[in-house]
């Protein structure tokens, strides 16, 4: 494990790693240290923070004595941090600096929670300490008095102890078996409350090894950087996979703004990643040819052409275009040779391009929370993108028929819903066997999502039953596929598609890429050529009508060219300069939007827009 030491003004540094034996004995130290606060096998322990090491070697130390852990995003306010300890009744919490409020006002109405922990050993987790007045010495905390009662550092310690004092002491609880429940993810919630998977040791195993074990090329040289939310099933697997094949895990400063310095010093050689990461990169990328000369657009093309005719006409010449990459692959520190994509859908049109300009495979996959992240994925040899791969080991899958939606699993090519069986299966809701009773029916997971085995065995995703609905004359529409059509768009940056049964059309909510925008307004005259880009000036422009009008135009024009038919098209919509992001709530830790959110922010606007096509 490596995490970057801070220097004498405040600042990172360079990596700088632990071995497998110092994490190892770390683990323990702190395995014990749980069972000095009486926490025992079956106990729910709380973590919300950012990824660190920390996070981590007490997820293991979790494992080791059978206490059940229950991630939370470290985006979630107070309300959801209550929900799911209340939900839980978690007993013991550990979090960072950053999420102590959140996790302080939700624990004075958690009666349950004897413990909080709070993560130390850092200049900046020290600062914080002092500037909020919290007590040093342990005899004079409690969660009523300051909100926590020991620090990580601490527990540790009292592990250490008992370590110096018996070297031989054991640490693991016997009884611990790989069918226990070992943690309970929730989902992130894109309507409604999120819900809690549960997860054996056995899933977690079964649902990281099949997906990795895809990557035959990867060796114990191997570095992965960990970024994306330890809360989510995605990266949780990835790691467990790296933890247990001795592949490095970097962790990142905990600010994705710092991400691209990161990378830069720890030089991964993986790389994990949702759609929205690699639509901002291809974004940038695209931005930043634009901008350059005719020269310099006339040689990244021709590179471009180099490059897909290497890789699928077996042309000499590729390494010709790799002097013209160079600056673009130093950006993820230059050794970067897989990327893994997973948590929703991504443009087939981004992942080509990524592929070739990147010189890294770029692997999609499926999974769900409820299978531990992994059933299908791409191998290496797959260049063709538009599928999620083959069937991963350990997985069976089969498509059951949606007679309303017109799909059938007797037609040719097979279509339904996907259906899951396996030993990455999780054991079902926590506490909600209402729902469980649904999701799970005869040993199979009920995905929701409706798959398309290709003539190669092959699947591709083509609809969901929840982002699906009737419109008025019938005709059903998925709006997720008709958002990932934009994906790679320079005028749209994010588009929301909103319908229902009683109306003729579809309408949306539109956030413009400023780029785009701006450069649509000088040459039409709407700003003069040399006008500062400021976020005034791009607030106004979303307010224009020829903006609109243009940005309506592209839309059109992008689903009419992909093939679209034309109730799948919006008619109308809000274009707004507000961006979703998780701090404003509108996107889930995992990126995904959160439509009911969306929709109450703009319930005026769309009201009026829908109800004309009522």
């Amino acid at each position: 494990m490596a995490i970057r030491k801070f220097l004498e003004n405040g600042k990172r540094g360079e990596y700088i790693w632990e071995d497998y034996e110092t994490v190892f004995h770390k683990m323990k130290a702190l395995a014990l240290g749980l069972k000095e606060l009486g926490l025992k096998k079956g106990d729910r322990i709380g973590i919300m923070s950012v990824n660190r090491p920390e996070w981590t070697i007490l997820d293991m130390a979790c494992t080791a004595i059978g206490c059940i852990s229950v991630p939370i995003y470290d985006s979630y306010g107070p309300d959801n941090c209550e929900y799911i300890m209340t939900t839980t009744e978690t007993v013991c919490v550990f979090c960072a600096m950053k999420t102590f409020d959140f996790i302080k006002e939700a624990t004075e109405r958690c009666s349950f929670v004897s413990n909080v922990v709070l993560f130390d050993g850092t200049p900046t987790d020290d600062n914080f300490i002092t500037s909020n007045h919290l007590p040093k010495q342990s005899a004079s905390r409690s969660i009523d008095s300051c909100g926590f009662t020991y620090f990580f550092s601490e527990v540790i310690a009292k592990g250490e102890a008992l370590l110096k004092a018996n070297p031989s002491i054991a640490v693991q609880d016997p009884s611990v078996q790989p069918t226990d429940m070992t943690t309970i993810i929730f989902t992130s919630g894109t309507s409604g409350r999120p819900k809690g998977a549960m997860l054996s040791h056995s899933n977690l195993l079964n649902g990281g090894w099949s997906y990795m074990i895809r990557k035959t090329f990867i060796t114990k040289q191997d570095t992965i950087i960990s970024y994306l939310p330890l809360a989510h099933v995605f990266e949780r697997s990835i790691e467990i996979f790296a933890l247990t094949s001795g592949i490095g895990i970097g962790y990142f400063s905990g600010s994705i703004p710092h991400l691209t310095e990161d990378i830069a010093l720890l030089k991964p050689t993986l790389f994990p990643a949702v759609p929205r990461v690699l639509i901002k990169v291809y974004s940038t990328i695209i931005d930043t040819i634009e901008k350059s000369g005719t020269f310099k657009k006339t040689l990244f093309k021709t590179a471009l052409y180099l490059k897909e005719k290497s890789i699928y006409n077996d042309w000499p010449l590729g390494f010709l275009a790799d002097p013209i990459f160079e600056v673009v692959k130093k950006k993820f520190g230059g050794n970067l040779r897989i990327i893994f994509v997973g948590s929703a859908p991504l443009n087939p049109k981004i992942g080509h391009f990524l592929n070739l300009v990147l010189g890294a495979r770029v692997l999609e996959g499926y999974g769900q929370t409820e299978a531990c992240g992994a059933s299908f994925s791409m191998g290496e040899q797959d260049h063709f993108y538009g599928s999620v791969g083959h069937l991963l080991a350990g997985v069976e899958a089969k498509l059951e028929s949606v007679q309303e939606m017109g799909y059938f699993a007797e037609d040719t090519p097979p279509k339904g819903e996907l259906l899951l069986r396996g030993k990455s299966v999780f054991l079902g809701y926590w506490n909600d066997a209402e729902a469980t009773k649904k999701t799970l029916v005869d040993g199979w997971l009920h995905t929701g999502d409706v798959g398309m085995w290709l003539p190669n065995g092959q699947l591709k995703i083509i609809d969901r039953l929840k982002n699906v609905f009737k419109l008025q004359q019938g005709e059903f529409v998925y709006v997720e596929d008709i958002e990932g059509c934009l994906s790679s768009s320079s005028v749209v940056a994010q588009i929301v598609v909103h319908g229902d049964s009683l109306m003729s059309g579809l309408v949306a909510v539109i956030h413009p890429n400023r780029a785009g925008m701006f450069a649509f307004a000088k040459e039409h005259g709407l700003i003069e050529a040399d006008s500062e880009e400021t976020n005034a000036v791009f607030e106004e422009l979303c307010a224009r009508k020829e903006c609109k009008t243009f940005i309506l135009g592209h839309v059109r024009d992008t689903l009419k060219a992909a093939g679209r038919k034309g109730y799948e098209i919006p008619v109308d919509a809000i274009i707004t300069p507000i961006e979703c992001t998780i701090e404003n709530g509108q996107l889930t830790p995992s990126y995904k939007y959160k439509r009911d959110a969306i929709k109450t922010a703009y319930a005026n606007e769309l009201e009026a827009m829908c109800s004309k096509l009522r």
